[in-house]
């Protein structure tokens, strides 16, 4: 997937509303890089010092984990059926609008991570 920071998505809100040129248009956002469970770990596990792996759970699993843990279940619901057009694909793509209407590229998830990293390590 193509994680797009919040910030990014704020930035495109403020200058599709402040600006010239954005009325009646719809965009899609996305991050940079499209990343695999895999890479995402490799970079968790970069910027902590600690081993992170990548592991898949049954939905139903994955659904309850989420839940015991506080979610809300329709957002959990929401989450698993996100993370099954992951797998297969669908959420590969990597659109150019923040560097379109910003004039500058989307953050990375590499420094948003770097930028968290007291959020991961307590």
């Amino acid at each position: 997937m193509a994680w797009v920071d919040a910030r990014d998505i704020a930035d495109v809100a403020v200058e599709a509303l402040l600006g010239a040129g954005h009325a009646g248009k719809a965009y899609g956002l996305t991050g940079a890089e499209a990343l695999t469970g895999e890479e995402i770990a490799s970079l968790l596990s970069e910027a902590t010092g600690r081993a992170v792996t990548c592991a898949s759970l049954p939905p139903n699993q994955a659904k309850a984990h989420m839940i015991a843990n506080g979610m809300h279940p329709d957002v959990a619901a929401a989450m698993v059926e996100l993370a099954s057009l992951a797998a297969k694909g669908y959420l590969a793509g990597i659109e150019t609008t923040v560097s379109e209407v910003l004039g500058r590229p989307a953050r990375r998830f590499r420094d948003f991570v770097a930028g968290n990293r007291h959020a991961y390590v307590g």
